[in-house]
């Protein structure tokens, strides 16, 4: 290549780049106002009277379209290979039965196989950003259960709320029950593709009030919530004037680390403190009260969750009158290493669950019911590819062992692609 050529092809490529920049300048000057800039932070206000009546920032931060006029979407599709598995169970009349896993229900519990669409949520938020007040209404188009099965409950959030202040916020309608890190969690955050198995221990989503008190530095916050039922709802209570009352307590490291001027590169932490109960009876006249604890840790390439929850209640009376009291508990511990941060994870989760203390799945009647309440001790090995912050893909081995009752251990294959905005 001569000498001459190449002095051409540098200036050519000086003066593309100078046109570029002068097009760019060009641009700016015009000052177009259709993805309205985001406002750089205000200072920390320096006295605590200050602090308490300045608008959270977090609050009010604009959104690409109009902020009082947000739509949301996720799509959830997966295909899902289950390996058979059988088991003899002998009954109490002497007879020997031959169970077979693919004749479980085609739930997460159960036997899948095949792609199948595993939600598709759509919705509308919105906040008025100088009176922060805010609503949120979401439809879950394919509705299910925490258990994996179909359902009939198609609303999914419907609540308005109030939030202009870091010191306090109230959200009134049906939303998700305040209590457990897993119940908390968005479906579309959700570290392998389904829950952890505890989940299906705590409330779902339902009617009421959550009131938020945090201090100035959003150290500690505690959440209050007061909710009853509505009549699609999954866990009913029979009566209007029975409640259920939440409470939760949470530490967030952060934000300690940054009051005390002690933050180190990517360090974050959170404590949460769970309780729970109803007044008098719960799903089938039970009594229950919820207790459970969490914690999210994470530093540089790694991030540790876990979580442990009790559910104390009440079976339903005996023909003679008695009530026995029996208890649920589970915990699981998440593993997750941000290989490449933001383009893939690498997720192992142990869990263990059992729905009661009570052995069930060989009673006369085999009802495959019974299933969901089983003794279970399952690992999961994930890995998550981020194609875009919309677009993700999750691919998840789970080696499932069932400790009590029907024993499979069929173990599961499952792929995921998943579309959120």
């Amino acid at each position: 290549m001569s000498r001459e050529f190449i002095c051409i092809f540098a200036l050519i490529f000086l003066f593309a780049l100078n046109l570029n920049a002068g097009l760019y300048e060009e641009l700016q000057k015009e000052e177009l106002h259709w993805i309205p800039p985001l406002k750089p932070p205000k200072p920390d206000p320096e006295s605590l009277y200050e602090r308490i009546l300045t608008p959270d920032p977090e609050a009010t931060l604009t959104k690409l379209y109009d902020a009082r006029f947000e739509p949301y979407m996720l799509i959830r599709t997966s295909f899902t290979y289950t390996e058979e598995d059988e088991y003899e169970v002998h009954l109490e009349d002497g007879r020997r039965l031959k169970l077979n896993s693919a004749n479980m229900d085609t739930s997460q519990f159960g036997h899948k196989f095949g792609p199948a669409l595993e939600s598709v949520e759509m919705g509308m938020r919105g906040r008025y950003q100088s009176s922060g007040f805010h609503y949120h209404i979401k439809m879950e188009l394919v509705p299910r259960e925490k258990d994996g099965n179909r359902s009939s409950d198609y609303l999914k959030d419907a609540y308005v709320g109030w939030d202009k202040y870091t010191v306090f916020s109230v959200d009134a309608g049906r939303m998700k029950v305040p209590f457990s890190q897993a119940n908390m969690k968005s479906t579309d955050k959700n570290n392998l593709i389904y829950a952890p198995v505890l989940d299906i221990l705590s409330s779902k989503r339902q009617v009421g009030y959550k009131f938020v008190i945090q201090d100035p530095w959003k150290i500690l916050k505690f959440t209050y919530g007061i909710f009853t039922s509505i009549t699609f709802a999954s866990e009913l209570i029979k009566q209007s004037e029975e409640l259920l009352y939440t409470y939760r307590l949470d530490l967030q490291g952060y934000n300690l680390l940054k009051a005390l001027n002690l933050l180190y590169r990517d360090l974050s932490f959170n404590i949460g403190l769970n309780a729970a109960k109803t007044d008098k009876s719960y799903d089938t006249q039970s009594e229950v009260l919820y207790l459970g604890a969490d914690f999210n840790f994470h530093l540089f390439l790694f991030t540790l969750e876990g979580e442990y929850v009790v559910k104390n209640f009440y079976q339903p009376p005996l023909p003679d009158g008695t009530v026995k009291a029996d208890k649920g508990w589970g915990w699981y511990i998440d593993f997750i290493t941000h290989i490449w941060p933001n383009i893939i994870d690498l997720v192992v989760r142990i869990e263990e669950m059992d729905g009661d203390e009570v052995i069930r799945g060989q009673s006369s009647d085999l009802s495959i019911g019974e299933m969901s309440k089983q003794k279970k001790h399952w690992t999961t090995f994930g890995i998550t590819a981020f194609l875009s912050n919309q677009v993700k893909l999750q691919l998840n081995y789970i080696q499932r062992g069932e400790l009590e009752g029907y024993r499979f251990d069929n173990n599961v294959f499952m792929g995921l692609v998943q579309f959120s905005y």
